[in-house]
């Protein structure tokens, strides 16, 4: 579950419309938050992402002191409770305090967003950001010596006006030293990357939701159509209706009405991530000169190519270029909505019907076959920012605590590194 501690921004960054939208910052109570996680952790909830538009601000509206260390020790020693997630931290005046707690509670994960932007320091100057190029580099060293194994997620932004390009170059090689282990990075404008923040995460888990208990939970075929009528193309299309269910009913007003989603808007941030992902983002993974063959990313790229070129007579989706880059932003969520919606209907009548044929043509016309130059555009950036094309996460282990034969609690243990853990899953479960 996400539980927010704060609302609204006190800072006021040169490109950030937070603090128009949202307003000043304020704080929770502590014991409303922490009733608010009991009650969840009664219902069978045990991870808890906590986010803010400034994680680490908490509590200065109250006292004039920070008090989010305080509130994450809390919330770390609640019976129930697997792990923690701390999300958007802000570099200057960071509480370092906050760093003993996470090293004393094995619930806590050793994952950090923090927003840095830039790097150069007349561009954060005009950002407003108030730090500078040494005062960074000294907050990522001694946050990864205050933590060891800490992973750092971060997002910077290219083109702000002023930047030159010795600005630019100078921020190259700061992702290049600094490696951070995840970045956010391909959206076109600080409306998206605002969206994607506050909704971005969320919006992912409900996705997620909808694909996986809906989604794959729906759809009849009819009297004597075999289940395997799709053939070699039944995994991606089977997981294209999926994803489209989640992606059309993610933006019902029920959802709102029902609390799951904060806001009428809430969807747009899902909607604008899985266009850029299925043309774009994902191919990051693939040699350049290959094909799409692994299923996920035929579903993603059949339904972001499929939408984009129906969509393009009234300028559903639009391709833009702005300094040498290419992006697909999303110029109406309501036709995109319907566009998922009219491919849903047809993929669920080609798996209803085995019309095998039809299958095999959406799956060769859309989702096989990647555009050469705007795939060595990707591998291009990527390349320049120095990222892994996958992540992966140290798993907790739910050990048995006993006495006298009975098992009384349990204790969370985390291997040593990835390597480790990938190992021991290899010895313990490769013969399943």
């Amino acid at each position: 579950a996400y539980i927010k501690i704060s609302e609204g921004c006190d800072r006021h960054c040169a490109y950030c419309a937070i603090p128009l939208i949202t307003g000043r910052h304020v704080s929770r109570p502590a014991d409303e938050i922490i009733s608010e996680m009991q009650a969840l952790i009664a219902q069978g909830t045990t991870e808890f992402q906590i986010i803010a538009q400034e994680l680490t601000y908490y509590g200065i509206d109250i006292d004039g002191k920070r008090h989010i260390a305080e509130l994450v020790e809390r919330m770390a020693t609640l019976p129930g409770l697997r792990w923690l997630r701390l999300h958007y931290a802000y570099p200057t005046q960071f509480p370092w305090e906050l760093t003993d707690v996470i090293n004393r509670h094995p619930t806590i994960c050793r994952y950090l967003d923090v927003a840095l932007q830039h790097i150069s320091t007349p561009v954060l100057q005009r950002m407003g950001r108030h730090i500078t190029e040494e005062e960074t580099y000294d907050f990522i060293n001694r946050l990864r010596e205050a933590v060891p194994g800490i992973r750092l997620r971060t997002t910077l932004m290219v083109g702000f006006p002023g930047e030159t390009e010795d600005d630019f170059k100078q921020l190259l090689d700061f992702v290049s030293r600094a490696r951070f282990d995840c970045m956010g990075a391909f959206a076109y404008s600080e409306e998206e990357k605002a969206m994607e923040k506050k909704y971005g995460a969320y919006d992912d888990e409900i996705h997620t939701d909808l694909h996986e208990c809906l989604g794959h939970g729906s759809g009849q075929l009819l009297p004597g159509v075999s289940p395997n009528a799709m053939g070699e193309f039944a995994s991606a299309l089977e997981e294209a209706r999926a994803d489209l269910f989640g992606l059309y009913y993610i933006a019902d007003p029920k959802l709102v009405e029902l609390g799951i989603l904060s806001d009428k808007d809430a969807y747009k941030a899902q909607y604008s991530n899985y266009i850029r992902n299925g043309l774009m983002v994902q191919t990051n993974r693939i040699e350049l000169g290959r094909q799409i063959t692994e299923a996920h990313m035929q579903n993603r790229q059949l339904i972001a190519m499929w939408c984009y070129e129906h969509g393009q007579k009234d300028n559903v989706i639009e391709k833009k270029v702005k300094n040498g880059k290419t992006y697909f932003v999303v110029n109406d969520f309501e036709a995109l909505r319907g566009l998922f919606g009219e491919l849903l209907a047809e993929i669920q009548r080609i798996k209803s019907e085995g019309d095998y044929e039809a299958g095999k043509n959406l799956i060769m016309r859309y989702a096989v076959d990647i555009d050469p130059e705007l795939h060595k555009e990707v591998l291009d950036r990527y390349a320049a920012l120095g990222l892994k094309p996958y992540g992966g996460f140290v798993n907790p282990e739910i050990v048995p605590v006993e006495k006298d034969g009975q098992i009384v609690d349990y204790k969370v243990e985390y291997p040593d590194d990835f390597l480790g853990q990938m190992l021991h899953y290899c010895h313990k479960y490769s013969v399943l």
